[in-house]
């Protein structure tokens, strides 16, 4: 099976099949997307194919998509977008020469810094530590939000396209370097929305995330 699978760059025409793949391998068992949301993967996979066609990655075994690895560069910080290798092909060196084509794209960009949004698995984040980054903790929280401690005026404004300059000034303070250039593809194709609060913070909303 191993010599099957080929590692290819990624394609305009592989962007469906590979957000299939993410979406198998990463989302709770039986979710389903909705169209929306379909559409702003669908958008964001086709930017990055784009921007950084040296950091997209597509595995492929007997004419299939079954993997994906997607990097992005932006003012020398490399961040990994997205990873996921079907689940049956899971421990057979594919999602290992995935991330190695991946990473090699910041490589040549000379990254100075690295950035992964890691999730739970414990083989994933075995494999970033052994790329040489620092496992970082995070915390995740939820419950039933008391809206009517939220102030009438809290300073926060839904800016549109035109606080992008600002969020990514925000971005160039707290990470290193900013990445205005990807914020609009959510907001102009997912209808996402672009929170300011003042020069100090953003956020970008889409649907209830």
């Amino acid at each position: 099976m191993r010599e099957t699978v080929d590692i290819r760059p990624m394609t305009p025409r592989d962007v469906v099949p590979a957000q299939a793949v993410a979406y198998s391998v990463l989302s709770a068992p039986g979710a389903t997307a909705d169209a929306a949301s379909l559409d702003a993967a669908f958008a964001r996979l086709a930017h990055l194919q784009r921007t950084d066609p040296g950091g997209a990655w597509i595995a492929e075994h007997d004419g299939q998509v079954v993997g994906i690895a997607l990097a992005l560069v932006r003012e020398r910080v490399w961040g990994l977008s997205l990873f996921a290798v079907a689940a049956p092909l899971h421990g057979r060196g594919i999602g290992r020469r995935l991330l190695e084509r991946a990473w090699a794209h910041g490589e040549a960009q000379g990254a100075r810094g690295h950035i992964i949004l890691s999730s739970v698995s414990p083989a994933a984040m075995r494999r970033y530590a052994r790329l040489g980054l620092a496992l970082r903790p995070a915390v995740a929280a939820a419950g039933v939000l008391d809206r009517s401690r939220i102030p009438d005026d809290d300073g926060v404004v839904d800016a549109g396209t035109g606080g992008i300059e600002v969020a990514d000034a925000i971005g160039r303070a707290v990470r290193g370097a900013g990445h205005g250039r990807d914020l609009a593809v959510p907001m102009q194709g997912g209808g996402a929305r672009l929170l300011l609060f003042e020069d100090r913070a953003f956020a970008l909303v889409g649907g209830d995330r």
